[in-house]
Order: structure tokens, then sequence, then C-alpha cells
């Protein structure tokens, strides 16, 4: 029996063992078959040794729905000065992932905005930390051209509980799902975001992958996403998990297609393991040639090992209210309620 999160409750899924084997997540994929046409009442649902929809069931026995104790906002002071939103104003467009949906609203002027809503569904300490922090850090964040703004928080509407945030709706669609010749300006843009982030702001993101790289299709520019695995300064530093490294694997799958480097845990992965390769075998559509963009990515690359700032952040300019502004173990006590 697995718990799948969709609209912000819980779908059991039942089947033979078989088809759900240890490590592997099959249950999201066999219930997205068909979860458009289950009726919100479903708790649970039966498939055959196909994965087909075999039999439902809405007995609340079935309903594994964590009970998350999610912050009223009047005991955040950190999120006193964002903008919210309550979530029955919210009008679901589509859903993009697990706990990510498109969703669209009018603000106080009337004025209509699509946004990304994000929110976690499951009651697990670490997830629940890790989504305070994200929000918090991009509340906080200065605008910049290649991030995905942040729009505002999400609020229940009985007791203003803060149950996610939105962001700015971006419809190009992400570099894993590339159409278009892919600029070489969009990794000059890389390259300065990460340095800004890193250098700058002491921020790294540590999970820069294709797949959290958008393209605007109105600016034409490339926009970072997903920070739910960023440390600030050395909160949550993890080995291995440096952004300057994640930049050359993420350009060498762009460029290849070769994806074998996925899969390889993030501490055993090296530089050299894509570097050292003499040719890249290029299955993608580049504006320019190839060679100068292995050219300036390896002359970035020195220059970062030159700083000795590889795998560290700066700590000249930390933005002070961005580190500690929740009260974390009123949230801890908080988390562990209900």
């Amino acid at each position: 029996m697995f718990g799948i999160g969709d609209r912000l409750r819980m779908v059991k899924v039942k089947g033979a063992a078989k088809l759900f084997p240890p490590d592997e997540d099959r249950e999201i994929p066999i219930l997205a078959q068909f979860a458009d046409y289950l009726s919100p009442e479903v708790c649970a649902v039966t498939v055959d040794d196909d994965g087909l929809l075999a039999g439902v069931s809405t007995d609340p026995k079935e309903d594994d729905t964590p009970f998350v104790a999610y912050l009223p906002i009047s005991v955040v002071e950190s999120l006193g000065d964002c903008r919210t939103v309550q979530y029955s104003k919210l009008q679901e467009v589509d859903r993009l992932g697990p706990g990510v949906g498109l969703l669209s609203y009018e603000d106080e002027y009337g004025i209509p905005h699509k946004v990304a809503f994000k929110f976690n569904p499951l009651d697990k300490p670490q997830r629940l930390q890790m989504a305070w922090d994200e929000l918090n850090l991009l509340k906080s964040l200065p605008p910049h051209p290649n991030i995905v703004p942040f729009d505002r928080i999400v609020l229940e509407d009985v007791e203003s509980q803060v149950i996610g945030f939105t962001t700015k709706y971006i419809s190009g669609g992400t570099l894993d799902n590339i159409n278009v010749p892919f600029r070489f300006e969009w990794l000059q843009q890389l390259t300065q975001l990460v340095d800004f982030l890193n250098l700058e702001l002491g921020i790294m993101h540590q999970d820069i992958a294709p797949r959290y790289l958008l393209i605007d299709s109105d600016t034409h520019k490339i926009l970072l996403f997903d920070f739910d695995w960023a440390a600030n300064g050395k909160k949550r530093l993890l080995e291995g998990r440096d952004d300057v490294t994640a930049v050359v694997f993420t350009l060498y799958e762009l460029i290849t297609n070769d994806t074998q480097f996925t899969s390889i845990p993030h501490l055993n992965r090296t530089l050299d393991m894509v570097q050292s390769i003499s040719e890249w075998a290029c299955s993608l559509e580049l504006d320019c040639d190839v060679s100068k963009f292995r050219n300036f990515l390896n002359d970035w690359v020195a220059t970062r090992k030159s700083d000795g700032d590889l795998g560290t952040i700066s700590q000249r300019t930390q933005l002070a209210y961005m580190a500690g502004t929740i009260n974390r173990a009123r949230v801890q006590c908080t988390f562990r309620a209900g």
C-alpha cells in the first residue's frame, strides 16, 4: 500500500507486490493514468497485475491523509511583510507535479494572475523544515532576471494557516524538454546567476539540473526555480552538491543527451568525469559551435577553482534576515503537535 499526495489529499494504491519494487516510485505513474477521473471522495484504489484500475474505495478507514500542523501566519513574524492569498481564491488550471499546481486568481484590483502553487502535504519533519526554509529564502531574495519571482503566501481560509506559496508561472517549459536551439547566452546567464547566489548572497542552490531551469517565452531568458535543497550560509550545506559541478553536469547532459551520470550520487561525482571527455557528442541544436560552450565553461570553472570558491559560498554579504527569522524551536514544536 502506498500513499500519493494529490490536491492536498492522499490516495492509497493497492495491488500485487510485483508492481511496487522496493526503492521505486511506481505508484505515482500508475495513479496518474486515471487520477483525473477519480471522485474527491475516493480514499483508495486497487489495481490489477497490469496496473489498471480494478476498484475504488470511499471508506474513511482507508483514508491515510496525514495531519499536517500548518502554522498560523500570525505567529510567524518573518512572513509579516508578505502578500497573501486565500486558498479558496485560487482556481486550479493544471497539475504540474507532486505538490505543485498551476492556478489562477484575481488580486485586490481585479487583475488576473497565473501562478505555480507549491505545497507540502506530507507530515515529515525534514520535508516540513525544507518547505519553511525555502519559503523564507524565496520571499527574501532580491529580484533577479534569472530567478522565478516569489508571488504570495497561500493561507487556509478558516484559521489563516500557511499551507504553501505561489511563484510567477513561466510558460516556456523546462530545459529537460527543450525544443528550440540552446543559446550560448543561456550558459552565460546560468554561470552569472550561480556566481551571484554563491558569492554575493551566500546561497548554494544544491540541485541545479535541466528540470529546474525554465525558458521564459517572453524574455527568452532562463530562470532557476525550486530552492527546497538550498543552503543559506553553512546551514544545510551538503558535500558534493556545489553549484559549479552541477552546472558542468547540466550542460553536458543538455548537449549530449547522455543521462548516465544522473544515477551517480552527488557525493561521487567529479568534474573530471565529464570535462575529461574529449568530444561531447552533440545531440541538441546549438546556436554556436560546441567548442565555444566548452571553452567558456572550462574558463569559468578554472576561475572559481583559482578563487577557492568551487564548493563554498561567500559569507561576506549574507542577508542576515534570511537566516534565523523563524523561531525554530516553536516551528518544530508546532510540527509535532496534533
